[in-house]
């Protein structure tokens, strides 16, 4: 899981902000927890504006796969100049992405929580938060983010989760 941000956690401080969700989230007891890098591009570029509107999970293994959602990042969020695709070597690794479709405002985040190994399979933890009584920008978003983890040749089983970031008192 990742850490959040010393910001983030004093903003949250001073907002009396907090967490619910919905628990537990299954992972088999056998799990071994996997280490991520994130595609720090692709959350800085395209983390609230993806442009892609439908809620889908993917799990990208080659440079063809990895290209063609890059395109269509670029086309969709409208962000000019164009943005190269972060190199991945995918003969090591692959790229899981969430998206969470299209929101009428801001406030909205998925986060590719955790993965976890058993054998060659993968489980993917997959939190999508919503927020309530939050002040969020009046603007249209579509939330993704995207883990790199090693390679494998095994199922990838998305584990859902759904949490609720509360603002005020």
């Amino acid at each position: 899981m990742r850490a959040p941000s010393l910001v983030g956690l004093i903003a949250c401080f001073l907002a009396a902000c907090s967490d619910s969700g919905t628990d537990p989230v299954f992972v088999p007891p056998n799990a071994t927890r996997v280490e991520v890098d994130s595609v720090e591009r692709l959350l800085h570029y395209f983390g609230g504006n993806s442009g892609i509107e439908t809620r889908e999970r993917m799990v990208i293994r080659d440079q063809a796969a990895w290209i063609t959602l890059w395109d269509r990042l670029n086309a969709g969020a409208g962000v000019q100049p164009q943005v190269d695709a972060p190199v991945v070597d995918f003969d090591r690794y692959m790229v899981i992405v969430a998206t969470m479709g299209l929101r009428h405002t801001g406030g909205f985040q998925i986060i590719v929580q955790s993965v976890h190994r058993v054998g060659a399979d993968l489980y993917v933890v997959v939190d999508e938060r919503g927020h309530a009584g939050c002040g969020v920008t009046q603007a249209f978003t579509e939330p993704l983010d995207g883990v790199v983890v090693p390679r494998t040749e095994g199922e990838v089983v998305f584990v859902e989760r759904t949490s609720v970031h509360r603002c005020g008192p």
